[in-house]
Order: structure tokens, then C-alpha cells, then sequence
């Protein structure tokens, strides 16, 4: 049987052929995949955690033609939390960054979620059934509401809050979207 040996100094040496500029960029990559695992981990370490998320933003028009914003809201909920878990939220919406309206959201656990690692338990019905992801409940749900008249290029811009009362947010990074109004696409 044969011993391979390993020389980082050796003249062929793979590790002295690399850029030193790729070692950077290795460094950097690695890095971000960690940085990346790091919150996944915390968050199924937290088993307490909330998250809500404006998803995707888009417009129709109703009957009479005039816009109405669509808006897919996502809830993440922690594997322990218990009934009466107040996960009520806000959604601010600005246009040209005023504000137009509030729309409040009421969520309250009416049961514990038992949603275990392995996925072996059950998330209770909020926006109708959770699905069952990892170590939480994850919920999503369209929401509409007439913006009343736009003109092209104005500015809509969703912000999802805690509602008084409601869980604190764990992620802001997904808490805010913005869509530029475009007549030609309702």
C-alpha cells in the first residue's frame, strides 16, 4: 500500500499554484456559506423565533379598472410556540414615500405548533395549514387592498411590522418591498 504525502511548499504543489487573489475570494466564499449557516442554525437553536416577510408584490385591476395591490405575506413561526402566540402584524404601504394606508393583521396561535426537527408534528391553521419546514411552521397568504389612483412610475413600498401586542421580529432583511406602478402591466 502506498503513502501519499502532502507538501504545500513543494514547487507543484496545488495550494502554491492558486492566485493569491483566489485564496481571497476562496476565504470570502467560505465566509458567506458560513455567515449563511450560522443564521439557519440560530434560528432552529431559538425555537421561539418569528419571521415575517413580504414575499412578492404586484398590482391588478378591479372592475373599474382602477389598481389594487396584491401582497404575499410569509410567516415563519418557531416549533414551540404555545396557544395565545400573538404573531399579529402590520403592513405600512407607502406611495413616493407616504404613507397611504395601514392593513393589521390579527394572528393568534389557537394551538401549539408541534413541529418537530424531523417534521413529525403539525402546524396549526392560520392562514389555512402551515407547512412544516425544518424546525418551525411556515404560512404564506395573499392580501389585496385598492390603492386608490397611481400614475405611472409612482412608487409602492411594503413595510410588515409587529403589531402592538405582537411577537417581536427576529429578520428585518425581508420586511420591506417596493414595486414601481406601470398602467401597461394591469
Amino acid at each position: 500500500m502506498q503513502t501519499h504525502t502532502f507538501d504545500p511548499n513543494a514547487p507543484c504543489s496545488p495550494v502554491r499554484r492558486i492566485r493569491p487573489w483566489a485564496r481571497w475570494l476562496g476565504l470570502a466564499f467560505a465566509l458567506l456559506v458560513a455567515d449563511t449557516g450560522t443564521a439557519a442554525a440560530a434560528e432552529c437553536e431559538s425555537p421561539q423565533f418569528n419571521n415575517r416577510s413580504v414575499n412578492r408584490l404586484s398590482f391588478r385591476a378591479d372592475a373599474s379598472g382602477q389598481p389594487v395591490l396584491q401582497i404575499l405575506t410569509g410567516l415563519r413561526l418557531g416549533e414551540q410556540r404555545t396557544a395565545g402566540t400573538n404573531a399579529s402584524f402590520d403592513l405600512r404601504v407607502f406611495v413616493n414615500g407616504r404613507l397611504a394606508f395601514v392593513l393589521a393583521q390579527d394572528v393568534v396561535l389557537h394551538s401549539a405548533i408541534t413541529c418537530a426537527v424531523t417534521c413529525s408534528g403539525e402546524c396549526p391553521s392560520i392562514f389555512g395549514d402551515g407547512a412544516c419546514t425544518g424546525c418551525g411552521c411556515d404560512y404564506s397568504n395573499w392580501l389585496t387592498a385598492p390603492t386608490g389612483p397611481l400614475e405611472d412610475g409612482d412608487i409602492v413600498e411594503v413595510w410588515i411590522v409587529p403589531a402592538r401586542g405582537g411577537q417581536p421580529e427576529v429578520e428585518k432583511r425581508d420586511d420591506r418591498m417596493r414595486i414601481v406602478f406601470d398602467s401597461a402591466k394591469l
